[in-house]
């Protein structure tokens, strides 16, 4: 096929193959294993499949023509199905209800606990959730090992290596997060949550959704170390860039257009970067309101909007704006010094501005 005329469309019918087959294989158990893939088939049935079309840019980067074979479209399922299991775990993790304008995984399992159950619905459907990311991560590996199988050893052993840095990383940046979260606020200095912030910006989130997708590609289309090493350059700071981008939209991003909430990110008391530095910024008073709400899952609207003015009259919001831009910057230079073919520099240039500047 051509690319990327239909690659999206390619990539999801893919995805659903996958889970249908595995309705398949398991249906027979019990007629529950529909119930319990049903999210599964919701949850990917949307989203920009922005990380499968990184990927296919690093793979036309390698040099590997306009031609977009079938393991590539089988590495972009597995990227989709680790995003999936991704977003269900990370739901959990930050107890965040909504997803896409629609309920969680969690959430949708929740309403499904039997009205006699020993546990509470909430627990009920975390539990499940849980189990539910996990298989998507053992069909994610399933799809990556298929899209490896069948090219030179070298390629085999170079893309197994990434894929398996790439997994353990998202789950070792999760974890970095989520002891963050756990220290009272006044416990760390502002400096020290800025640096903590972004080495979680780093490990869980900016090399998985950017970096990895373009050097996976690259490295499936036989690139050599040199082109890898490009891409790093490229995908390390605009995949920071990425995340930051949603950190702002997770405290000022339109509902309608991020499907959350407006401000949850200050309702769930996530330690970015953009809070460390209005931390940093904000005298006593408005540093003492931040302290006294922040992570309220109850916190009214005006709260929020009380915050969210803290946020951009400290001029944390504009500093933060200049971290994106310098790392937008960084990334856009690495892609003019790569020496990458035409289109595919073009196509990662379009990307850089999309990732970096986007409202959902």
């Amino acid at each position: 096929m051509a690319f990327p005329d239909s690659f999206r469309e390619h990539v999801a019918v893919r995805v659903h193959e996958i889970l249908a087959q595995t309705e398949d294989e398991f249906g027979p158990m019990s007629p529950d294993v529909s119930e319990f893939l049903a999210p599964a088939f919701a949850l990917t049935s949307g989203g920009k499949r922005m990380r499968a079309l990184l990927m296919a840019t690093g793979y036309r980067a390698a040099g590997s023509g306009s031609e977009i074979t079938d393991s590539v479209v089988e590495l972009g399922a597995a990227l989709e199905l680790f995003q999936a299991a991704a977003l269900v775990h990370d739901d959990i993790i930050d107890d965040s209800d909504t997803r896409r304008s629609q309920p969680s995984t969690h959430v949708k399992f929740s309403a499904l606990a039997p009205a006699d159950a020993l546990e509470t619905p909430r627990v009920f459907g975390k539990n499940a959730a849980i189990l539910l990311g996990d298989l998507l991560i053992v069909l994610a590996d399933q799809a990556a090992a298929r899209a490896f199988e069948g090219h030179e050893q070298r390629v085999q052993e170079r893309c197994r290596r990434l894929w398996d840095e790439m997994t353990s990383e998202v789950a070792i940046g999760q974890y970095l997060d989520t002891l963050n979260s756990t220290l009272p606020l006044r416990s760390v200095s502002s400096d020290e949550a800025l640096a903590a912030a972004l080495k979680v910006v780093r490990h869980k989130s900016a090399r998985y959704s950017v970096e990895h997708p373009l050097t996976l590609g690259a490295a499936l289309g036989g690139g050599n170390d040199a082109l890898i090493k490009c891409l790093k350059a490229v995908g390390l700071p605009l995949g920071e860039a990425f995340q930051l981008r949603d950190d702002d939209l997770g405290v000022f991003g339109n509902p309608e257009a991020t499907g959350k909430p407006a401000g949850d990110d200050l309702r769930e008391g996530k330690r970015t970067p953009l809070l460390a530095i209005t931390r940093q910024l904000a005298d006593s008073d408005q540093r003492r309101l931040i302290e006294q709400h922040l992570g309220d899952r109850a916190m009214p609207s005006g709260v929020v909007e009380t915050l969210r003015s803290i946020v951009i009259e400290t001029g944390a919001r504009s500093r933060h704006e200049v971290l994106i831009d310098e790392r937008l910057s960084l990334a856009l230079d690495a892609i003019d010094k790569a020496g990458l073919p035409d289109a595919p520099a073009q196509e990662l240039m379009q990307h850089a501005r999309n990732l970096a500047h986007r409202d959902a």
